[in-house]
């Protein structure tokens, strides 16, 4: 089963990057599933040495690598083990989209103990785990501000904002556990990457997520300086639920409304779900088309179908021949190449990001930015941007692999390096306890001058 996901972070590669994995938790591995596994490492092994786009694999030996790590998964006696070698042999290259997924995350791609949900430790009857709604939601949003997990955004109609939780407030706990621990262990892992938001966001608001049904103690720092303490359950998220050959579901969600001044604004959190997207945005595109100007916000958008990108694109820019930019695969080049729309805006469009905006956003942003038919706002982008394919292993877990490299239309590497907003602005915790976005306000101002 495949997969070809262009410029997409994988939820779980950074699942697995904040909280770990046990080297000795989950059942002992039978003599069938030793074998599936190092026929799995020799199909991972040898798909990265065919298919990366560089031909010399970044300089590795890969094939002293190979040796050197296929005799941990040939003598690995639990499933940890084995994703735990895998991952670090893929870790070598130093790239995002690289990723084992295990299999029980195609059910719950947020659940903490993978390894507890295989060896059925809860003792729940596996018939009644596949029948949970995995997508439980909060309504809340939190990213990490001036060290501390800040709410940034309160969804009306939910669990957080039904029982008073505001904007600006500061996530001191989650069942227990001390958010700032989580902080101060991430700082120090990301210190010099960009995916530290990312990473930070993830690691902070995870619990937010689960189960439809769970229940979630908070604690929170009010705008008082008071400590709050909030119980929660959580309800179904929101959205288009879709799937897509070797991912778990994925939930989209998109919205758009008209802002004081005759401005658009478009929000949506991936590039998924062609037809649901696509017909989504092409409305809210066609009702802002007398606008006086066009907000995009892709902040929090983690990527998803790289083509989507170019559809966007399209209602954007008139001129024939345009390209966002190129992917470089080892053997030939693919342009993103612009079809413009029969009837296109031409009006002022403001695109926000941050640092939690990744793959396919980036592209988005990037070319727009580089094409001169968008000014960017925010903070810089998540630096994720290399094409991948998920495929599923003879194990049953998933790899997802870098086969192509990706540069912006101005010649920009965005891997590693994000793409730099034109106006960098950050939220602030006083601003939100004001109920203000700086972020917005400043996109705002600009289309106003225009």
């Amino acid at each position: 089963m495949r997969s070809f996901i262009p410029f997409r972070l994988s939820l779980a590669t950074i699942l697995l990057l904040v909280a770990g994995c046990s080297t000795h938790r989950g059942p002992l591995l039978t003599a069938e599933q030793k074998e599936l596994n190092i026929e799995s490492f020799q199909v991972v092994w040898e798909t990265v040495r065919d298919k990366h786009y560089d031909p010399e694999l970044n300089g590795l030996d890969w094939d002293a690598i190979g040796e050197e790590y296929r005799p941990r998964v040939a003598g690995a006696k639990r499933m940890s083990e084995v994703r735990t070698a895998m991952r670090e042999m893929l870790a070598r290259f130093g790239q995002t989209h690289f990723g084992i997924i295990p299999v029980s995350a195609y059910e719950s791609i947020d659940g903490e103990d993978d390894e507890d949900a295989e060896a059925g430790a809860d003792g729940d009857d596996p018939s009644d785990s596949e029948k949970k709604d995995k997508h439980g939601y909060a309504g809340l949003d939190v990213r990490v501000l001036d060290g501390g997990a800040i709410v940034t955004a309160v969804e009306e109609g939910y669990p957080g904002a039904e029982q008073g939780i505001k904007t600006g407030w500061e996530l001191l706990a989650v069942n227990g556990r001390e958010t700032a621990r989580v902080v101060e262990k991430v700082l120090k892992a990301y210190d010099d990457s960009t995916l530290q938001d990312l990473i930070l966001a993830r690691a902070t608001s995870r619990k937010l997520h689960g189960d439809v049904g769970d229940e979630v103690e908070l604690r929170f720092l009010d705008g008082a300086g008071n400590t709050v303490e909030k119980d929660l359950v959580l309800v179904s998220e929101p959205g288009e639920r879709t799937y897509l050959m070797g991912l778990p579901e994925q939930v989209v969600r998109i919205q758009y409304n008209m802002l004081d001044g005759n401005i658009g604004y478009i929000a949506f959190n991936g590039f998924w779900d062609p037809d649901y997207l696509m017909g989504e945005f092409g409305k809210a595109m066609n009702s802002f088309m007398e606008a006086d100007g066009v907000i995009i916000d892709i902040r929090g958008n983690g990527g998803g179908i790289g083509a989507l990108s170019m559809g966007m694109a399209g209602w954007l820019i008139g001129e024939k021949k345009m390209q966002l930019g190129t992917m470089y695969l080892r053997n030939q080049e693919l342009n993103f190449a612009v079809f413009p729309r029969a009837v296109t805006y031409d009006g002022p469009v403001a695109v926000l990001t941050d640092g939690l905006s990744a793959s396919t956003s980036e592209i988005f942003a990037g070319g727009l930015q580089d094409l001169g038919r968008a000014k960017i706002f925010g903070t810089p982008t998540a630096g994720a941007a290399l094409p991948s394919i998920i495929d599923r292993l003879p194990n049953g877990d998933g790899f997802q692999y870098v086969f192509a490299n990706y540069v912006s239309e101005g010649g920009k590497v965005l891997e590693a390096v994000g793409v730099i907003p034109d106006v960098q602005i950050e939220l602030t915790r006083e601003s939100l306890l004001a109920g203000q976005d700086l972020v917005i306000q400043a996109a705002l101002a600009w289309i106003q001058t225009k």
